[in-house]
């Protein structure tokens, strides 16, 4: 679950690493092997709203580095609060999609897709021509 949920992800080295030699790779990778088959696989996919805030993640991180490489190009930052409005508008309607029965039959990454193209067409133009564009860089 944490490799899913977290910000920093945990490899098997660095449990290795915390047990202090207790522990070998092959161990920890083996008990993480037996435990998921113990679950049948069986694990909590991301929500719509967590796989949002990666692609949004990402998409910031595709205008940041847009802005860095063209120096002269100051058209990629966004207005204040643009990337507050995102975030909540997404999460207002990744939340608003699961009372309908038909949006909890699709995947996780349709709606939060779809909630984060509906978020970017409610700003302004300027700002809707450079989010389109990373939009479409993230998902390639």
């Amino acid at each position: 679950a944490i490799k899913m949920n977290e910000r920093g992800t945990f490899g098997s080295e660095d449990f290795t690493a915390a047990s202090q030699g207790t522990y070998t790779l092959e161990d920890i990778e083996d008990m993480e092997i037996k435990i998921l088959h113990g679950l049948s696989w069986r694990l909590c996919p991301p929500t719509s709203l967590q796989v949002g805030y990666r692609i949004l993640s990402l998409l910031l991180s595709q205008l940041e580095n847009a802005t860095e490489n063209d120096t002269n190009d100051t058209t990629a930052k966004l207005e204040r609060g643009t990337w507050e409005f995102l975030r909540d508008e997404v999460a207002f309607q990744t939340e608003s999609a699961i009372r309908d029965y038909y949006f909890t039959t699709q995947r996780p990454s349709t709606i939060a897709i779809a909630a984060i193209m509906n978020a970017i067409e409610q700003v302004n133009d300027h700002a809707y021509e450079h989010l389109t564009t990373a939009l479409l860089h993230v998902l390639k």
